[in-house]
C-alpha cells in the first residue's frame, strides 16, 4: 500500500495546481468559501490573504510513489458565518 506524505505549502510549486482544483466545479467542496476568481494571480492574492488571516495550517499531501505529485491538501481555518 502506498504511503502518502505531508509537507508545508510551497507557493511556487503548489499555487497553480491548487488554482486548477479551485476552478474545477467538482472540487469546490474542498474549499471553505467560493469567491469568483478568474486568474492564477488573483487566486494567489486571495489565497495569500487567507493564509495570513484565516488558515491556521495548510498541508499538501503528496504521493512519493508518483514523483511526489500532489494528491490533495488539508487545512484548518477560522470559521465565520457570512
Amino acid at each position: 500500500m502506498p504511503t502518502l506524505s505531508w509537507r508545508p505549502f510551497d507557493p511556487q510549486r503548489d499555487m497553480e495546481p491548487i488554482f486548477r482544483l479551485y476552478q474545477d466545479p467538482q472540487e469546490q467542496a474542498l474549499f471553505a468559501q467560493r469567491v469568483p476568481i478568474t486568474s492564477v494571480d488573483e487566486f494567489a492574492e486571495w489565497f495569500g490573504t487567507n493564509m495570513r488571516t484565516s488558515y491556521h495550517d495548510f498541508r499538501v499531501v503528496e504521493d512519493p510513489s508518483a514523483d511526489h505529485r500532489m494528491a490533495g491538501f488539508v487545512f484548518s481555518y477560522d470559521y465565520h458565518a457570512f
